[in-house]
């Protein structure tokens, strides 16, 4: 089993004023991070976007997305099996308008960033689309956040993803 962390842009007209919003608070060329696992069955897409947290085939996926680039990771036989079961446990949950907010917020002013670094909006109720990701590493990796897993952006994400690719992930 390969996972991999996708980056990419939404193709869709109507999203494109976040997209670009996105690109200039994070300081990106990509607005979107998701979670591809690569299966017997094919290859399947955990993302979370409006309204819900959801599983796509790859190929539907890429009708509505331009992947920019990845990073890409085998799963150690003895954790396929939880790695499935946690992404297919993400599936479902309300996305977070409010936690985007946040993220901006944090980005455009530093004493928004050290005021709220701890701050919890939505608990493990709601996601946003970098929060997958950082639960993910935090889960399986054990990463270690300097803030709340609120705060983190597609920005720390391709960050996170860089240092992993570079010196392999602890699972």
């Amino acid at each position: 089993m390969k996972i991999r962390f996708n980056f990419s842009n939404s193709t869709v007209w109507w999203k494109q004023p976040g997209v670009k919003l996105i690109h200039l608070f994070d300081n990106v060329s990509v607005s979107h991070f998701s979670i591809e696992l690569e299966l017997i069955s094919g290859e399947y897409i955990y993302e979370s976007v409006f309204p819900k947290s959801r599983k796509i085939t790859k190929e539907e996926w890429l009708t509505h997305n331009k992947l920019v680039h990845y990073y890409e990771w085998e799963v150690p036989s003895e954790l396929q099996a939880h790695v499935f079961e946690f992404l297919e446990a993400q599936c479902d949950k309300w996305y977070s308008i409010p936690q985007l907010l946040l993220i901006a917020v944090t980005n455009l002013s530093r004493t928004a960033n050290i005021l709220l670094n701890w701050s919890y909006i939505n608990k493990n109720n709601a996601l946003i689309c970098t929060e997958l990701g950082a639960i993910f590493v935090q889960k399986f990796w054990k990463y270690k956040t300097e803030e709340s897993l609120d705060k983190i952006g597609v920005h720390d994400m391709i960050q996170i993803a860089l240092k992993y690719k570079k010196s392999g992930p602890t699972w």
